[in-house]
């Protein structure tokens, strides 16, 4: 597995109101084809850490033999229990950039999106 070339968009949902888990989604681009299996890894933390925004790494299986160099899109769904402390965000890292997703932010963005409706 390796890091993807570029996060392009985060988006996390409670998956039940009121439980402390939420489906985690990571649209990418990878700098070839043939890449498979994007997932999300969180880091590991001995304590929750302390600006509340949690890390994973979007990670891909690369193409074993022969691939057209030719950017593609990969995505990763993962469900995430939320660990001790208030989580205010995620952060998912790439290899070129990361995407960093405030929930109150998202809330407002869905807020706003509702009304428009």
């Amino acid at each position: 597995m390796k890091k993807v070339l570029r996060v392009c968009h985060v988006r996390a949902i409670n998956v039940v109101p009121g439980v402390q888990a939420k489906a985690i989604a990571a649209l990418g681009l990878v700098p070839t084809t043939g890449w498979r299996n994007g997932q999300l890894i969180p880091y590991q933390y001995p304590i929750p850490p302390t600006d509340g925004i949690w890390d994973f790494d979007f990670v891909a299986d690369e193409p074993g033999g022969i691939a057209a160099q030719v950017i593609q899109p990969v995505a990763a769904i993962s469900l995430w229990s939320e660990q001790d402390g208030v989580p205010k965000g995620i952060r998912v890292h790439a290899s070129q950039n990361c995407i960093e997703v405030l929930f109150a932010q998202m809330l407002a963005s869905d807020v706003m999106k509702m009304s428009q409706e």
